[in-house]
C-alpha cells in the first residue's frame, strides 16, 4: 500500500471517532498515525472487481493500523480509476466497530468519501460514540474533516461527564 493510501486510512478512522470540536481531547484528525506503519487487513474472503477498482474483504473484517481497528462484516474499497493509486471511498457495513484508546464508535454503516473530505457513520436505532464515559448517539453522524466539524443529524443524544479534580486541588 502506498503512503497515500496510508493517510487515507489514518483520516478514515480519525473522522469516524470524534472531532476535536465534540469533545475536549486532541483531534485524530490532526494526529494520525506514521505513515509508513503498515496497515493489515484480516478476513474470511477477499475478491477484487473491475480491474481492481473494487475490493471486497468479507466474513469478520478486522482492519489494524498500529492502534486503530475497524471491525465489520463487509469492506468495501473503491480505487481511483484515475490511476493515482489511493482509494475514493471505503464503506465497512455490519457490525461496525471502530477504536483507538479511549475512543470508540459503533454503527451499521460507514462511508469515506476522499472527494468531499466526509466520513458517514449510520446506525439503526443510532450510532454511538464514546470517548471514557462521555457518549452521543444520533441516527447519523458526519464527519468534516478538513474544516474539522462534526454534524449528527436526526435526533440527537450526548452525556458528558465533568473532568474529577485531583484530590487535594482546590477551586
Amino acid at each position: 500500500m502506498n503512503k497515500k493510501h496510508n493517510k487515507f486510512i489514518a483520516i478514515l478512522i480519525s473522522g469516524l471517532i470524534f472531532s476535536g470540536a465534540l469533545f475536549p481531547v486532541v483531534s485524530w484528525a490532526q494526529g494520525g498515525e506514521d505513515e509508513e506503519s503498515p496497515i493489515e487487513v484480516v478476513s474470511d474472503r477477499m475478491r477484487s472487481e473491475a480491474k481492481n477498482d473494487k475490493i471486497i474483504f468479507s466474513g469478520n473484517v478486522v482492519a489494524d493500523w498500529g492502534e486503530l481497528e475497524i471491525r465489520c462484516d463487509v469492506m468495501e474499497i473503491y480505487n481511483s480509476s484515475k490511476g493515482e493509486g489511493g482509494a475514493d471511498q471505503v464503506i465497512a457495513i455490519g457490525n461496525v466497530k471502530l477504536k483507538k484508546g479511549t475512543r470508540r464508535a459503533e454503527g451499521d454503516k460507514a462511508i469515506y468519501l476522499d472527494k468531499d473530505q466526509k466520513v458517514i457513520l449510520r446506525g439503526s436505532p443510532y450510532a454511538t460514540a464514546w470517548e471514557e464515559d462521555n457518549i452521543i448517539e444520533g441516527k447519523e453522524m458526519i464527519f468534516y474533516l478538513e474544516s474539522d466539524r462534526f454534524l449528527v443529524k436526526d435526533r440527537v443524544k450526548m452525556k458528558f461527564f465533568p473532568k474529577k479534580d485531583s484530590p487535594g486541588k482546590s477551586n
